[in-house]
Order: C-alpha cells, then sequence, then structure tokens
C-alpha cells in the first residue's frame, strides 16, 4: 500500500505541474491577443519543491520591475485583500490604468535563507478578470504604515478590529477568546488545541486511550501586527504555528476570522497521538449540528459518545447555530469534525502505529508538516427563530461566497520574460451581473477524434441559500433577471442547443435571449456551436 500512495502522489505532482502549463499558456494567448503561447513567458506565485512538501510562496525582486498577472477564476466580481512576499519596501505598485496601489509591509521573515517581507494591497477585479500590476523601485517609499493599532482590551486579554467587529484575544497564550460585533453582540470563541493518546484505533477507527490533555510545545512566541489593510497575530513554537488574521475590506473577506494552522508531528516527536482543535461557543446548538455534502447543501448530524461514531467528515463547511446566530466554519482542506453544546472540535493530524484491518494496510505513520486554513463566519439572524429543520439546511448567500473565495484564491504569476508585451488587463465579464447563486462547473472545448473542434459545453449549476439571516455582502446580488448567453457573449453569433449532463442527448434548440439559470440544486448542460 505505501508505494500506491507515493504513486499516487508523484502523480498528483505531475497534473499540477500540467496545469499550471495549460494555465499560463492560456493566459499568455489572452494577454497577447493571441499572438503568442509560449508558458515560459509567465511563472507562478506558488511553487512545490517535490511531492510531499506544501507549496511556497516566491519573492518578488523589488530592486527591479516585475508585471504580475492577477487572475480571478470565479464568475464573481471579487474585493479583497491580498498578500505578496517581497525582497524590500522600496518599491511601488501601480494598476493598469497606472494609478498608485496603497500597500501595506509587514514583518520580516526569512526563509531557506532569503529574507523578505510581505506586503498586502486590495484589488477589486470583476468576473474572470486578469488583470496586469506593476511593481517598481522607488527609493523614496514611506515605510511607515499608517497603523490601527493593538488596543487593550483588559488585564487578560489584548483587541484587533477592522471596520466589521472587534476580536479579543489571550496575552497568555494569543488564541482568539470572543468577537464583539460592531452592535455589540458577543460571540465567545475560546480556541484551545488538546491530544489524545491512542493505541487502540486506527486509520479509519478513531479510540481514544484516555481523555484529551491540553496539547503542548516548546516555548511560543506571540507576534503582533496591525495596519490599514490587515491586523494579525501569530503564536510560532518549534512544529507548530498558528495565525489569526482580520481583514480591513468592505468585501466578504472583511467579515470573517482568518486562521491558518501549521502542524509538524514527526518534528515534535509525536506519535499514537491526535491532535484537535477545539472551539468554545456559546451558542446553544445541544447535540446537533451541520456538516457539508461534497460542499453543497448541508445534512444534519448529532454527536454520539462513543468517539469514532463522534465524527463526521466535511470538504468544506460546517455549522452551528441557534435561534440567534450562526457560526459557520469554512475549511480550505477535508477535515473530521464533531460538536456537542456549540463546542466544535475539529482533528487536525492523526499517527498512530495499529492497523484497524479496514483496508490500509497498516498505520499512519508517514506524517509530514500540515497546512490547515480556516474562516470563522459568524452571521445573526433577523429574527430570532430556531432551526427549522434538524436533518439538513441550507449556506446563506455571504456564507456561499465567502467558502467559494476560500476555495479558489485569486491565482498571481511573475512576467520573466521582459521583451513580450501583454495587454494590461481581460475583463470577459465585466458587463454581466453573475447571480450569486449560480456558478459555472464547466466551461471547456469539445474536441473529435483527429482533434479538431467540435463545440463548447457549458454546464451550470444553481444553489438553493437560506434567507433569514442578515446580508452583509455586496458583491454580488440574487434577482429574477434572466441570464441569457447573449448577456455573456455579446459579440458572438453562436448556436445554443440544450443538452444531457453527458452531452450525448439533445434536449431541444434554444434562443440566445433565452433564460439559462437552472432550477434551485439542479444542474443544466448546453452545447455552444460556434
Amino acid at each position: 500500500m505505501p508505494h500506491v500512495v507515493r504513486d499516487f502522489e508523484m502523480r498528483l505532482v505531475k497534473a499540477y505541474i500540467h496545469s499550471q502549463t495549460a494555465m499560463k499558456k492560456i493566459l499568455v494567448s489572452l494577454l497577447t491577443r493571441g499572438k503568442l503561447h509560449e508558458e515560459k513567458v509567465l511563472r507562478q506565485e506558488y511553487f512545490k519543491t517535490e511531492s510531499r512538501t506544501i507549496s511556497e510562496k516566491r519573492v518578488f525582486d523589488t530592486t527591479k520591475e516585475v508585471k504580475i498577472v492577477v487572475v480571478n477564476p470565479t464568475p464573481l466580481r471579487r474585493l479583497e485583500v491580498v498578500d505578496l512576499h517581497v525582497s524590500s519596501e522600496l518599491f511601488s505598485l501601480s494598476s493598469p490604468l497606472r494609478s498608485k496601489v496603497e500597500t501595506q509591509i509587514q514583518n520580516s521573515f526569512v526563509l531557506e535563507g532569503q529574507s523578505f517581507k510581505t506586503a498586502s494591497f486590495e484589488i477589486d477585479i470583476p468576473a474572470f478578470g486578469i488583470e496586469v500590476l506593476t511593481m517598481s523601485p522607488d527609493e523614496r517609499r514611506k515605510t511607515d504604515n499608517k497603523s490601527n493599532g493593538a488596543s487593550e482590551g483588559n488585564n487578560e486579554t489584548f483587541v484587533l478590529e477592522n471596520m466589521h467587529f472587534k476580536a479579543e484575544f489571550s496575552k497568555e497564550t494569543g488564541m482568539i477568546k470572543r468577537v464583539i460585533s460592531n452592535d455589540g453582540k458577543v460571540t465567545e470563541l475560546v480556541t484551545e488545541f488538546h491530544s489524545f493518546y491512542t493505541t487502540k484505533g486506527g486509520a479509519y477507527i478513531m479510540d481514544a486511550d484516555s481523555g484529551d490533555v491540553p496539547f503542548s510545545t516548546h516555548q511560543r512566541y506571540v507576534t503582533i501586527t496591525t495596519g490599514p489593510l490587515t491586523s494579525e497575530v501569530k503564536v510560532s513554537s518549534r512544529g507548530f504555528v498558528y495565525r489569526v488574521r482580520l481583514y480591513n475590506t468592505t468585501g466578504i473577506s472583511g467579515h470573517g476570522i482568518h486562521v491558518s494552522l501549521e502542524l509538524n508531528m514527526p518534528a515534535l516527536g509525536m506519535k499514537n497521538k491526535d491532535v484537535v482543535m477545539l472551539v468554545r461557543t456559546n451558542i446553544e446548538s445541544g447535540r446537533g449540528f451541520y456538516t457539508d455534502q461534497n460542499n453543497f447543501n448541508f445534512i444534519g448530524r448529532k454527536t454520539r459518545k462513543i468517539i469514532s461514531e463522534a465524527y463526521y467528515p466535511i470538504t468544506g463547511q460546517m455549522v452551528v447555530e441557534d435561534s440567534f446566530k450562526r457560526l459557520n466554519i469554512h475549511t480550505k482542506q477535508p477535515h473530521g469534525v464533531s460538536s456537542l453544546d456549540g463546542a466544535i472540535e475539529i482533528m487536525l493530524d492523526r499517527h498512530t502505529f495499529r492497523d484497524d484491518g479496514r483496508g490500509l494496510g497498516q498505520g499512519v505513520y508517514d506524517n509530514v508538516k500540515v497546512n490547515s486554513d480556516f474562516i470563522f463566519h459568524i452571521e445573526y439572524k433577523q429574527a430570532p427563530f430556531q432551526p427549522q429543520e434538524n436533518r439538513y439546511t441550507y449556506p446563506t448567500e455571504d456564507a456561499v461566497l465567502m467558502n467559494e473565495f476560500l476555495q479558489n484564491p485569486l491565482v498571481m504569476y511573475e512576467q520573466v520574460n521582459d521583451i513580450t508585451r501583454l495587454v494590461t488587463k481581460v475583463h470577459p465579464l465585466k458587463s454581466v451581473q453573475f447571480p450569486c447563486d449560480t456558478r459555472i462547473v464547466k466551461f471547456r472545448d469539445i474536441y473529435k477524434d483527429d482533434l479538431t473542434y467540435n463545440s463548447t459545453s457549458l454546464v451550470l449549476h444553481r444553489r438553493s441559500l437560506h434567507c433569514g439571516f442578515v446580508k452583509k455582502n455586496s458583491q454580488c446580488q440574487i434577482t429574477n433577471k434572466v441570464l441569457t448567453v447573449k448577456d455573456l457573449f455579446p459579440k458572438l453569433k453562436v448556436k445554443l442547443t440544450e443538452t444531457s449532463l453527458s452531452m450525448v442527448f439533445e434536449k431541444r434548440q434554444m434562443s440566445l435571449y433565452d433564460d439559462i439559470r437552472p432550477p434551485r440544486d439542479e444542474l443544466r448542460t448546453f452545447k455552444i456551436n460556434l
């Protein structure tokens, strides 16, 4: 079995490399208006040194002019704060319209002997948009950012805040404790880390030998960074990093508490142990909570007494709620979760030598450093009401948007060929307001056996949303306005046919002015012939 897993890792890395090559060719073709299709013009921001390492960010050289290509992979407008690793703070950043982009410079870091700083800036980019930013050396740049600062909460806490809420942290541990909205509503989010010692469980069966104990590492260092765009608390020690970020933006990301974790069990010498993150809240949810079904709708769960039956999988989101509010925990990586009386337990990593006889054929002992990314997202109900259905529920419009942007972050590339001239922006859907509840599942060309073009496949999906919560986002709307192919591609003259999902059977011929929105919780497939 280990060689099968290793082979799968290598195949994933090859697939990742091939997808990056295809993306760069497509971007170069669009940015040169079809004159060039060479992927070597661009270099992606993230890179992997080998199959088992975590992707790392490149450091942009600020001693020369650099073109940075920013890509929005979603059919929705994005207004959010993004980060770059830069070699120094002596640079200026300009937009495609040559206007200056305000940046916030954060603390210095050292990675493999190379020092760098983190530059944050806000970008507003339309659906499927591509924009080219210019980073230029600037020796006159002022390095002192106007800072919001961290304020004192009381003798035991300190406070970070943005334009939407305040977050209190423990002075002793650096962990978040509670969130206070601008209208004074308090939500407890006491975060702790625990470990279980286990010799009875295996890859599929979880069975702790004893109760959980606080997860302890070596000496921890708490770093607080504040600024006009982002504020951050970082708790670090050998083998463990806990980071909480607040974004000061009117975009939907400003309404979330962004938590990222690094856990390296081998570096800590942890064996036959499970490590969990425990979040204690004041949400009176009882034994019930909800987990996502492949990141679509939610299915109701109940916590059971047996540990192996208490955990449920999530691929992108879980929910606990009471009569007044809901806590969404969005995750970028799949996890196992459990909940009891508003307390949420998330499995981060496991190590066991025992094979539980359920098919893996070995224990789980090939651990490496893992990253976990979460967003804690609190929503308040328009009027008090209990969850109407214990078996299922629906995400809200804000939650769908938050999760969509977490799963599909803005992608950045660096132009490494200064000779090639790129257009400064490509906005294919700038004039189209795509509905919040509708997504493009697939949009790709279909080829014949001889590799000549046949048609284009367009698959849309429409979600059901919960409407009983206070809406915060202004980046998209849900309206009864029809969505047509003519709206998407006003200059193209095409033939439109609705087909089955497999595109084997044709259902009917359609006009370019017909509504192509699917019914709620349904898919619709269309074949487009140029």
